[in-house]
């Protein structure tokens, strides 16, 4: 913008009537502004080559914020020269920094610097990996541009002729450079902060100028970041710029580009900043429309709360013309200024109503189901999240602890879950806590501002921002009371929702009875009893953890064990006369016994069991890595086939939190798969798991006893791609065989045949007295997962490399029939996931002499392509 010396703020502040009666330190002034705007020009222009994707960051840009300026601050805005110099310098230099060449020794000074390290290591942490250096540095330069802008008028370059600096002359750098900065740096402040570090800085001029013309930072500082948030019209994204950019521009960007491109100049009308697009919004930019509507909003709000600072802390006087952004009321009003074309905006933002409804859903199938430990689970990983968190960030952290005690009286029971982790301040309960679909802990600010180490995003259970509006399912009113661990006791903030969530919650600080003494969050939930024994929430365990019975708080604690069998931080649950501490922490190597007892709870089948116990083992990568300890387990003893609660079985664990269930004893480390944290996949490879399947085939062995059980432990070893070793897994006349017990039996023998159990036991005749026959050997069939999966998920693990027994049975007959590998690929072809071939396999023998056949395979000795043919029965001739 060429002339914006034309300016309202320009021409009040060096044209007035008191700027003239000091023209020549005026004059001055305005020469070494002149080419400070020169110097800011070429550093300014680099913002482009870093960061190409950004609207115009450039000269134009910085001269345009005395035009919008002036809109908003209106015709009766005192400014004296002085302040229109720092005031014009921090319009240069609040931005210049989104460069690296702000940094006089460029990336290696800023790779030096501890806020690279920090968002390093959270970039890292939050995409499991070493993310892109040039993402990085984009958000280096983004966030710490305000931080350098503060910088930025004593910063100097090396230059031919000695060092250079933004602003040339000295004796105006010394007087004028620190208030430039703490203003170019105060855009990127919130209004507490601003309000806080400017509003006594009211600072009288140096010499040669009046003492009279003070220097008002806070002023100056509402000037620049209204100016700023208010300037996005078409200079900032001009069409034949974008059409050269188009290419390096990401989906996010080239939005901010398109509805940037359509805004005219912002004008004031009224108390009110009007915006204008030049032409309207089709459907395909719908995304943009809204885009510009919350930026809007943004701006709106901006000067909102602005306007209240300068009313509290100035007084009237200064406010400025502008105080809110017009037809931002409501998306149609904003239509009218704010053209669409084929299509009607409808703003369908939660609204505090949407939730409840959307709560009680959480209690449907849709989500958590029928079951009243969910939120009872939630609340508990939160705690748990914020305790692992303060001892990643906080070096003098205390030993984590979460702490449940349910409370009764006459009236009420109440459920209190504490913990000692980072706590929350008034921000973060706020603008995480509330803010449903939002999980806030990676992006809380105590994440690295006390440390450089990060949690890596799988390390953190809380990932879809909605476990605490759960809690509603237990009950309708709830307090939350937490302490962030480096704030004083003071600052103890309390949130409650006295009527759930059909009225607005209340926000206060704590009294002095109920400051915390130290950092945490304390929840406290009024449990509604009657709409908890009415199956309200129904439980499929009927777990009724809330109930005062002759176990105390036996049931919860057994109930919280299974749900969190190996979590890092220890939970202690009390009930005012007993107290139990569930600790998970060693679960890698404490007693085998003490380990499957906290995740099998009340199923734990104790000395008819212990035998197994022997043979649990850790399950490792081969880096050493453990991803599990667990052993294999007879379906028959573990009553596979009945409900959860009532048989022995396993847990897939993700952060110490049971996922799932499994047909095994013990625990795999895992990842949940969606937010209802009921299916996870483990973390263990096909690689790692056939190895400890393996080993479980060598240590079960000589404990299993019975030969059905040990067909049925072959079964599942070899389904995980595991060796079966010397376990019986097939059947032949009520004779149970290994691979060499059946090789032994079968040089006796020109032929055999072959079928599943299930298929023999199905069709023996019914009507006739029968045993089984020497002639046919049975096997289990199938290739089952270890983990329960559900209908939608995908098998796990991968089982390219598992077998069924069948195919262990035909490998040892083909070695020994000396089969070739041909023949028996052609007996095994299938064709739309079944068998083209099958022979009638005797399998009965009745005893009126006749025999009963189940569909199978037959071998003889030598069998060649032709035998195939004459003996099996092709799918298409079958009757």
């Amino acid at each position: 913008m060429g002339n914006f010396k034309e300016t309202l703020i320009w021409k009040a502040a060096f044209e007035s009537e008191q700027a003239k009666e000091h023209q020549t330190s005026v004059v001055t002034l305005i020469g070494v502004f002149d080419k400070a705007r020169e110097n800011a020009r070429t550093l300014v222009s680099e913002i482009a080559v870093d960061l190409p994707g950004y609207t115009v960051h450039d000269i134009e840009h910085l001269d345009a914020l005395w035009e919008i300026g002036s809109q908003i601050v209106g015709q009766d805005f005192h400014i004296n020269p002085v302040e229109g110099f720092v005031l014009g310098c921090s319009f240069l230099f609040h931005d210049a920094a989104m460069t690296m060449a702000a940094y006089p020794d460029g990336l290696a000074e800023i790779k030096v610097s501890r806020e690279w390290k920090r968002i390093y290591g959270k970039m890292k942490a939050s995409q499991n990996g070493c993310p892109d250096e040039a993402a990085i540095i984009e958000v280096f330069l983004r966030e710490q541009h305000a931080v350098r802008a503060e910088k930025l008028p004593k910063i100097s370059w090396k230059g031919d002729v000695g060092p250079r600096f933004l602003i040339d002359d000295a004796d105006s750098r010394e007087k004028f450079g620190d208030f430039i900065g703490q203003v170019a740096a105060s855009h990127w402040w919130d209004h507490s902060k601003l309000e806080s570090q400017l509003q006594d800085k009211i600072i009288p001029a140096p010499a040669p100028f009046p003492s009279s013309w003070s220097i008002d930072l806070l002023k100056l500082a509402c000037v620049l970041r209204t100016a700023d948030a208010s300037q996005i019209d078409e200079r900032r994204a001009p069409s034949f710029l974008r059409a050269l950019r188009q290419n390096r521009l990401s989906n996010y960007s080239a939005q901010h580009w398109t509805f940037q491109n359509k805004l005219t100049q912002a004008q004031n009308r009224s108390d009110t900043l009007f915006f204008a697009a030049l032409r309207p919004f089709p459907k395909e930019e719908a995304k943009e429309w809204w885009m510009l509507h919350d930026t809007l909003k943004m701006i709106d709000g901006e000067l909102r709360k602005t306007d209240d600072l300068l009313a509290r802390r100035r007084g009237n006087g200064t406010r400025f013309a502008a105080r809110r952004v017009a037809n931002i009321e409501a998306a149609e009003n904003l239509r009218t200024c704010i053209q669409t074309d084929g299509w009607q905006p409808v703003d369908t933002a939660f609204s505090i109503s949407d939730i409840p409804r959307l709560v009680e859903n959480l209690g449907g199938d849709q989500l958590y189901g029928h079951d009243n430990m969910a939120a009872l689970r939630e609340a508990i990983q939160n705690a748990m999240d914020a305790v692992r968190l303060r001892q990643i960030v906080d070096p003098h952290a205390p030993e984590p602890l979460v702490e449940i005690e349910v409370v009764r009286s006459r009236d009420s029971t109440l459920l209190k879950i504490s913990d000692n982790g980072v706590g929350m301040s008034e921000k973060s309960i706020v603008g995480n806590l509330l803010s449903f679909g939002t999980s806030g802990w990676l992006a809380d600010t105590a994440i690295g501002e006390y440390n450089d180490n990060f949690p890596l995003k799988s390390h953190v259970s809380g990932r879809y921002g909605i476990g605490f509006f759960s809690v509603f399912m237990l009950g309708s009113k709830v307090e939350i009371k937490s302490r962030r661990f480096d704030a004083s006791p003071d600052q103890t903030t309390i949130l409650s929702f006295p009527e759930g969530l059909n009225i607005r919650p209340l926000l206060c600080g704590a009294e002095y009875m109920d400051r915390m003494t130290s950092g945490g969050t304390e929840l406290i939930i009024h449990l509604d009893i009657s709409k908890l024994e009415e199956g309200y929430w129904r439980s499929e365990s009927a777990n009724r953890f809330w109930a005062d019975t002759d176990g105390g708080v036996g049931e919860l604690a057994e109930s919280i064990a299974k749900h969190f069998p190996a979590s890092s931080v220890p939970v202690k649950v009390s009930d005012g006369n007993q107290c139990t501490v569930i600790d998970g922490r060693n679960w890698d190597s404490e007693p085998a016994s003490t380990f499957l007892q906290r995740i099998e709870g009340r199923t734990y089948p104790g000395e008819a069991g212990a035998q197994f116990e022997a043979a649990v083992s850790l399950i490792t990568e081969k880096t050493g890595e453990t991803v599990g300890r667990a052993t294999l387990y007879p379906d028959r003893l573990a009553g596979r086939f009945t409900s959860e609660d009532k048989r022995v079985c396993g847990a897939v664990v993700a952060q110490g939190a049971k996922v799932c269930a499994g047909s095994f004893r013990g625990m795999l480390q895992g990842t949940p798969v969606r937010a209802a944290r009921d299916f996870g996949t483990p973390l263990a490879s096909p690689e790692a798991i056939q190895r400890w399947a393996t080993e479980q085939a060598r240590l079960l062995k000589p404990i299993v006893s019975e030969d059905e059980d040990q067909e049925n432990i072959a079964e599942q070893v070899a389904a995980l791609g595991g060796d079966i070793g010397e376990l019986k897994f097939c059947e032949v006349g009520g004779t149970y065989f290994n691979r060499d017990e059946l090789q032994a039996f079968l040089k006796e023998r020109g032929e055999i045949w072959v079928a599943f159990s299930a298929a023999v036991s199905n069709d023996r005749p019914r009507a006739k007295p029968s045993s089984r026959t020497d002639t046919c050997v049975s096997v289990e069939c199938g290739l089952r997962s270890i983990i329960d999966t559900p209908m939608w998920a995908h098998p796990w693990p991968d089982l390219r490399e598992g077998v069924e027994l069948r195919g262990i049975a035909i490998e040892v007959i083909c070695k020994e029939f000396g089969i070739a590998e041909e023949v028996a690929e052609k007996m095994a072809k299938v064709e739309d996931g079944r068998a083209v071939y099958s022979a009638p396999v005797p399998a009965w023998q009745c005893d009126d002499g006749t025999i009963g056949n189940v569909d199978g395979d037959y071998f003889k000795r030598n069998m060649t392509l032709e035998d195939v043919d004459r003996f099996f029965i092709p799918r298409d001739q079958r009757g």
